[in-house]
């Protein structure tokens, strides 16, 4: 066997070794700790997910101890994370229910109290000049121009059909722009089931981070990402409630 062969294979055994010890000694994540403990019958699917969410709007440090310690998936989606709840309502007790169901209410004009439209006229961003949620002029100017470039694309050039109304305060559908906390980029909320069609399709709401300083794609470009991946999932909601095992892949 020739020197560089073994080199080589040196180099794939150390390597191994290396990624073995990373996967063997990394932290896991607060999901997977929470999910053991509801396998060991410690706490409960509601309360599963009600420290889930409590860790991804920044509150981390109002769970018990034993959880403090540990981060928030990147790779878990809030628009599913919030699906997934919804699918799971009916196991968890009242009370619960009660802890949860502020994920699923839109920030309030206090928080939020200014607006803009696009320049299409499709959207109003509501949004705020102060504190931590506070939205430079660049960051919301191309908040708008991307939303309306990504709905000219998916429903103008591919066809897809435009999400519906909610006429909540107005026509226009609504983005909330404010800090996410976690890391999250933003999330997709189905709301309401649209009467007015044969469909299972409901009306929505969008909130995305104000400056995408935590999020692994930074700035501007992580707002476009942002734009296009949450408005396909009012897209979806469009089409299906995502509400069922199987419709949840999809998302």
């Amino acid at each position: 066997m020739s020197a560089i062969r073994k080199f080589k294979i040196i180099l794939v055994l150390l390597t191994g070794c290396m990624l073995w010890n990373q996967a063997a000694f990394a932290k896991p994540y607060l999901a997977s700790v929470l999910e053991q403990d509801k396998n060991d019958g410690v706490i409960s699917l509601g309360m599963t997910y009600y420290y889930q969410y409590q860790a991804r709007i920044g509150k981390i440090n109002q769970l018990p101890e034993k959880y403090q310690t540990y981060s928030v998936s990147p790779n878990h989606s809030f628009s599913l994370f919030k699906s997934e709840v919804k699918y799971h309502w009916s196991e968890f007790s009242l009370q619960e229910q009660q802890l949860l169901m502020p994920m699923f209410w839109r920030p309030s004009s206090s928080e939020l109290p200014l607006t803009i439209k696009s320049p299409s006229g499709y959207f109003l961003i509501h949004y705020t000049n102060e504190g931590e949620d506070a939205v430079s002029q660049e960051f919301l100017s191309a908040a708008a121009e991307n939303f309306d470039l990504t709905y000219n694309y998916l429903v103008n050039q591919l066809g897809f059909y435009p999400p519906p109304v909610d006429n909540i305060d107005s026509p226009e559908y609504d983005i909330y722009i404010r800090n996410q906390n976690s890391g999250d980029y933003g999330s997709t909320t189905s709301e309401s089931a649209d009467l007015s069609t044969t469909r299972d399709d409901y009306s929505s709401w969008i909130e995305i981070d104000n400056d995408f300083t935590q999020t692994f794609t930074k700035g501007l470009n992580g707002l476009r990402v942002t734009a296009t991946h949450e408005f396909f999932h009012a897209i979806h909601f469009g089409y299906k409630s995502f509400t069922n095992e199987l419709d949840r892949f999809f998302l």
